[in-house]
C-alpha cells in the first residue's frame, strides 16, 4: 500500500511540475504589427496604372491613341505618370504590359486591323515596338452587310527603363467602339 501512495504523489508532483512549466512556456498573443512592419507597409505603392479608352473624332492621323487616366477604374499610382497618351515609366525593371481594343466596322473580307504597345525611350529615334496583334476579318458574303465586332487583347512581362513611355496604337482609330469598359491600357511593376 506504501508502493502504490508513494506512485501517487510522484504523479501528483511531476503534474505540478508540468503545470508550472506550462504556465511559464505558454506565448503570449501578439495583436497587431510591429510598427516598423507597418511604416513599411504603408510606404510600399507598386507602380501601376490602368486607363481607358477616349474616344475622338478627329479628321488628323494620330500616332497614338489617347486615353482617360482619371475616369471611371482609370487610376495612376506608385509614380507612374500619364502624359500626352503614353503611361510615363518611374522605375526600371519587369513590368507587366496590357492592353485591350474593340473595333466595330462595316465588314469586309479585305479589312484587317493591326493592335500594337510601343515605347519611345531616351536616345532612340525610332520607338522600339514591343507587341503587335493583326486581325483579319472573318466576313462571307452573308455576313457582308453587317458591323463586325473584334477585339485585340496583348499582354506581356517587358523589362521597362526609367523614363521610358509606352503608347498604344490601332491602324483604325476611328472604328473603335466607344464602350468605356471595352479599350484599356496598363502596366504595372512585378
Amino acid at each position: 500500500m506504501c508502493y502504490g501512495y508513494n506512485s501517487l504523489f510522484f504523479i501528483r508532483q511531476t503534474d505540478r511540475m508540468h503545470d508550472s512549466d506550462t504556465n511559464i512556456l505558454t506565448p503570449e498573443k501578439q495583436v497587431g504589427l510591429e510598427k516598423p512592419v507597418l511604416e513599411k507597409v504603408k510606404e510600399e505603392v507598386r507602380p501601376a496604372a490602368h486607363v481607358i479608352g477616349r474616344i475622338h473624332s478627329t479628321s488628323s492621323p494620330k500616332t497614338h491613341l489617347l486615353w482617360e487616366p482619371k475616369t471611371g477604374r482609370a487610376f495612376t499610382e506608385g509614380g507612374v505618370v500619364y502624359q500626352d497618351g503614353a503611361l510615363l515609366v518611374n522605375h526600371t525593371g519587369l513590368h507587366h504590359v496590357y492592353s485591350r481594343v474593340e473595333l466595330m466596322r462595316p465588314c469586309s473580307p479585305t479589312h484587317h486591323f493591326v493592335h500594337s504597345v510601343f515605347v519611345r525611350r531616351a536616345g532612340r529615334a525610332d520607338p522600339l515596338m514591343l507587341m503587335v496583334g493583326n486581325r483579319k476579318d472573318a466576313c462571307n458574303d452573308k455576313t457582308k452587310d453587317s458591323v463586325w465586332t473584334s477585339d485585340s487583347y496583348l499582354a506581356a512581362a517587358l523589362h521597362l527603363q526609367k523614363q521610358d513611355r509606352v503608347f498604344v496604337n490601332v491602324s483604325h482609330p476611328r472604328d473603335l467602339s466607344h464602350n468605356h469598359y471595352a479599350n484599356f491600357f496598363g502596366l504595372y511593376k512585378i
